[in-house]
């Protein structure tokens, strides 16, 4: 089952307005876990280890929005609501749930790291706009502002989302020995108090053992979930609860572009405009959908072209001469292409010679020409 997925980037030109490419690393993270990718499923107490399970569930970010325009799948707002993470966040920006997955990206999720909704609690219409996940912009994927510690946060909201409680049942209150007398409704995972450290061999609730291990945990060392826990979400994804289903659908999938992904826009960005002789850009490839060769025509004489993400997508270029420069990106997916051109864009500037400063003690001379940037 494909289901698509929108970022809306919730921000006050602060540390949430989140790269793109962690965004990228967010969904790699989500449907690693989903598929049973992981590479640290090795380490799954042996207890366990015959059940862990393949969800069948992929996430892909849109490439058309709600009116059939291309898209990146990724909506930036400014708005300080971004500090509150609430409803009212929510409505600056929504698309229609039963076409997308929305995650709203934000600097504080109402005070938790992330936050959803179990399908039955929003299934009413005029609940839909309180449909998705809401999640720290800190504890989004596993590079830039967050880490591989707080990376599953996607993956245990999303499971959420598709009608799992925590282990311990339903509420969020960890190690309470009351829990022991609720379930999770889910047959292969123990009845447990919940657990706020990866202790693996942890047990209660007179378990040999807990699944201490699993993406509805709080351990923190989560890399699992069960064959019981695969069923649970497959039954929730091919649900009229909440329009479920609907996202799985050929239709919504040729609707939200997410099994053919057009060539939508050519684009890039630097990280620097003026600059000496001898200073290096940083170029960045801001393109989509599907791109597969680049060529960049530096301006100077200079052309990179090739298909390798690791050297093309990406490049630095060093300018040797003063000047300005009109940068073209040209790319291509395979079946189209297209080509963006900044003009005027780099400025190289001429090298000042000013006299050198009187030598004083065992010091040598300043240099004897600097590059002044205004």
């Amino acid at each position: 089952y494909i289901i698509p997925v929108v970022f809306h980037v919730i921000h006050n030109n602060g540390p949430e307005n989140i790269s793109n490419d962690q965004l990228y690393n967010a969904i790699e993270i989500l449907n690693r876990d989903f598929r049973r990718q992981n590479s640290d499923i090795a380490l799954v107490v042996d207890e366990f280890a015959d059940i862990t399970a393949d969800i069948g569930i992929e996430f892909r970010l849109a490439t058309k929005d709600p009116q059939g325009n291309c898209t990146s799948g990724i909506n930036r707002i400014i708005s300080a609501l971004t500090y509150e993470g609430d409803s009212d966040m929510k409505d600056l920006i929504y698309w229609p749930r039963n076409k997308y997955l929305n995650v709203w990206v934000c600097a504080d999720a109402a005070g938790a790291a992330g936050y959803t909704n179990l399908p039955a609690n929003v299934s009413a219409s005029w609940l839909a706009s309180e449909d998705g996940i809401v999640i720290r912009a800190d504890y989004t994927g596993a590079i830039g502002t967050s880490n591989n510690t707080r990376s599953r946060t996607l993956t245990h909201e999303v499971g959420h989302w598709l009608n799992l409680y925590h282990t311990w049942g339903p509420g969020n209150n960890p190690g309470v020995s009351t829990n022991c007398n609720q379930d999770d409704n889910v047959s292969d995972t123990p009845n447990t108090i919940g657990w706020t450290s990866c202790t693996i061999a942890g047990s209660s609730c007179n378990n040999s053992v807990d699944n201490v291990q699993n993406y509805m945990e709080y351990s923190y060392c989560s890399r699992m979930f069960t064959v019981g826990q695969a069923t649970r979400m497959r039954a929730a994804v091919t649900s009229s609860v909440a329009q479920r289903n609907q996202l799985i659908t050929t239709n919504n999938h040729n609707a939200t572009g997410v099994l053919n992904p057009p060539l939508c826009a050519a684009d890039f960005s630097v990280d620097k405009t003026n600059m000496c002789i001898g200073e290096t850009v940083q170029f960045t490839d801001l393109s989509y959908h599907g791109i597969t060769s680049w060529t960049w025509n530096f301006g100077d004489g200079i052309i990179l072209t090739g298909s390798d993400p690791d050297v093309h997508r990406n490049p630095s270029h060093t300018f040797t001469t003063p000047g300005t420069y009109t940068v073209t990106l040209s790319v291509s997916n395979g079946s189209g292409d297209l080509e963006v051109s900044q003009e005027n864009l780099i400025v190289v500037l001429e090298t000042d010679e000013l006299a050198s400063p009187l030598q004083e003690g065992s010091e040598g001379p300043w240099p004897s020409s600097t590059c002044s940037i205004v």
